[in-house]
C-alpha cells in the first residue's frame, strides 16, 4: 500500500484531535446542550453531514467508550474543533467485527456518505476492539480490514488504543501486566 501525502491541514487537525482527546474528561458541557444539535448528527439510518462550512468530516466507531451518552467525546470533538463535523457511529457493547459492519454499511456502502474531493477531508477516528480483545487474533484481523479499506475510500484514520481494565486482584478480565498481552 503506498502512503499518501498529508495535507498542510493534517497536522493541525490531528493536533487539535490529539487536544480534543487529552481534554474531554476535563471539560463540563454546556447547559441545556441539544443531544445533535449543530452538526452533531443524531441517530438514525437516514443520517448524513449538514454543515458545508465544515470541511472535515469525522465518523467515530467505538464500543461503549464512544458510546457514552453524558459527555460524548464526539460531541466535544465536533465543539472544540471548529472545521470538523463529527458524526457518533459507537455503540455499547460492540466488538470489532460488530463495528467493521457499522463501518461497511454506514460509510462504505451509504450513498449519503461523501466522496473524498479537493477541500474536504474524510476522517475515521477509531477507538473499538475492547468488547472482542479476548480473541486478539480476530480483533486485530477486523480492526485491520476497517482501516485498509478506510484508506482505499480516501479516509485517513485516527486509531486509539484499547483501554485495558481489570485489578491486579480480578481474575474475570485481565488484569496488571497482562492486560496489555
Amino acid at each position: 500500500m503506498r502512503a499518501r501525502a498529508l495535507s498542510t491541514s493534517t497536522p493541525a487537525f490531528l493536533a487539535s484531535l490529539a487536544l480534543c482527546l487529552a481534554l474531554a474528561s476535563g471539560v463540563p458541557a454546556a447547559l441545556g446542550q441539544e443531544h445533535c444539535g449543530g452538526g452533531f448528527a443524531c441517530e438514525g439510518d437516514d443520517w448524513r453531514f449538514v454543515l458545508p462550512d465544515r470541511s472535515v468530516k469525522v465518523v467515530l466507531l467505538a464500543g461503549s467508550i464512544g458510546a457514552f451518552q453524558d459527555q460524548p467525546y464526539a460531541r466535544q470533538l465536533h465543539e472544540w474543533c471548529g472545521n470538523a463535523e463529527i458524526r457518533n457511529l459507537s455503540h455499547v457493547g460492540f466488538g470489532a467485527s460488530q463495528l467493521y459492519g457499522v463501518f461497511q454499511r454506514e460509510v462504505l456502502r451509504s450513498p449519503r456518505f461523501p466522496q473524498a474531493r479537493d477541500g474536504t477531508e474524510l476522517w475515521l477516528v477509531w477507538n473499538g476492539g475492547l468488547n472482542s480483545a479476548a480473541n486478539s487474533a480476530r480483533t486485530n484481523s477486523y480492526i485491520r480490514r476497517t482501516f485498509v479499506e478506510a484508506h482505499r475510500r480516501g479516509i485517513r484514520v485516527v486509531g486509539l488504543s484499547l483501554t485495558p481494565w481489570g485489578g491486579l486482584g480480578d481474575t474475570r478480565r485481565w488484569g496488571g501486566a497482562r492486560a496489555l498481552e
